[in-house]
């Protein structure tokens, strides 16, 4: 929970425009990826140019930086960098989008194939013997997640100046958020039910923003997913995860899992596609600000 309300507050901060808030911007982001490293990719949504883009990068450099020495000084190198070798030693998790095949086929398929145990992480993982083809997916998604996060950056940073709080600039941030957030949860070797509340934020402060030509009804069509995406997750787990453990498992509690994988990932496609398209309009925008400019 506190990683999804670090990227709220992070939100919220970054729509105050003010110099204080903007700094609370960074260090939100900063104490998210102390907790759980992936809110740093989400630094690159905040970059750019602009006196405030530099608060936001001072803060979660100055925070970051503190919580890092402050990490190493108690824990040690080895127990600081843990939490990137720690995600590399895990199984695929049931509910994870690359384990969806392999869930259907031993649903529909043949059951004796595959193993269903719990892992010393405390989650339920689906193993067999050609496993490492949708493990070797997982990492490669996760590399295609950093490559549009940087994508992004180069498009803030060439951003111009007097665009900044702009409802354009604003919607791209807040798009480019979500975006970051539904590659990372896809493309995880793991996908827990408190991963859906890490979008419950970007989402709401969507519906919030003034409605403006076009990418509205893109935009409607994203929450409504989101909502679709959450009542799934609710019928995943709890409500049907035991259906999901026996040998064969429901196939009822499986197309209900297939389906809501299905839709996380059309979600992440129209977000990316949506957020693609601002921060190129965001770049135009600022093209034509420079020549306007000369």
């Amino acid at each position: 929970m506190l990683p999804a309300a670090a990227v709220v507050f992070a939100l919220v901060l970054f729509k105050s425009q003010s110099r204080l808030g903007q700094f609370g911007s960074g260090l939100a982001i900063a104490i998210g990826a102390a907790t759980k490293l992936w809110p740093a990719l989400l630094l690159s949504g905040l970059l750019g140019k602009s006196k405030n883009a530099v608060q936001r990068l001072k803060g979660f450099l100055v925070v970051g930086l503190g919580l890092g020495m402050s990490s190493l000084l108690i824990a040690g190198w080895s127990g600081s960098t843990s939490a990137l070798t720690w995600q590399s030693d895990r199984g695929l998790q049931i509910e994870s989008i690359a384990a969806t095949p392999a869930m259907a086929d031993r649903a529909f398929g043949n059951a004796d194939k595959y193993q269903v145990n719990i892992s010393i992480y405390n989650a339920w993982e689906i193993s067999w013997r050609n496993d490492s083809i949708p493990l070797l997916f997982s990492s490669l998604a996760i590399a295609a997640a950093v490559c549009f996060a940087i994508y992004a950056t180069v498009q803030l940073i060439h951003t111009d100046r007097s665009l900044e709080g702009t409802a354009l600039h604003t919607k791209t941030v807040i798009l480019t958020f979500l975006a970051l957030i539904l590659a990372v949860i896809i493309t995880n070797k793991t996908l827990s039910p408190q991963y859906i509340v890490w979008l419950g934020g970007p989402l709401a402060m969507l519906t919030r923003l003034p409605k403006g030509k076009g990418g509205s009804k893109a935009l409607f069509h994203i929450g409504i997913m989101g909502f679709f995406v959450a009542a799934g997750t609710q019928l995943v787990y709890p409500i049907t995860y035991a259906q999901l453990l026996i040998t064969p498992p429901d196939k009822i509690a499986t197309l209900i899992l297939v389906f809501r994988n299905a839709l996380l990932v059309l979600m992440t496609v129209v977000a990316v596609y949506l957020a693609a398209k601002r921060l190129n309009s965001l770049r135009k925008e600022a093209n034509t600000v420079a020549t306007n400019y000369l």
